[in-house]
């Protein structure tokens, strides 16, 4: 059960994909990750709502893989610097999750 992967490592792209086919999104990382593997997301936090990329809850991040996945870690951390983010004092907030299939 499971595909030929060990790790799949996401940065912001769940954020994006998650409002055009969530389900899809998710039955595609299933698919994917063999058991036993990693699928590790990084994405925005609503705790810092006026800056970054799309901010989602702690449980917006947890829920959809929760069904085949075991947390292993979800926490808060920031983006790296970018020309995107010159113009702020520091780099968003975002939430980074460890899923065990």
């Amino acid at each position: 059960d499971g595909g030929a992967f060990d790790l799949i490592v996401d940065i912001q792209c769940f954020h994006v994909l998650r409002t055009v086919d969530l389900e899809k999104f998710v039955q595609v990382v299933k698919k994917n990750l063999r058991c036993g593997g990693l699928y590790f997301v990084m994405t925005g936090n609503d705790h810092e709502p006026e800056v970054g990329p799309c901010i989602l809850s702690k449980n917006q991040v947890m829920a959809p893989f929760e069904e085949f996945c075991d947390v292993e870690a979800i926490f808060e951390s920031r983006f790296d610097m970018t020309l995107h983010y010159e113009t702020l004092q520091r780099p968003p907030l975002a939430w980074c999750g460890l899923f065990r299939r």
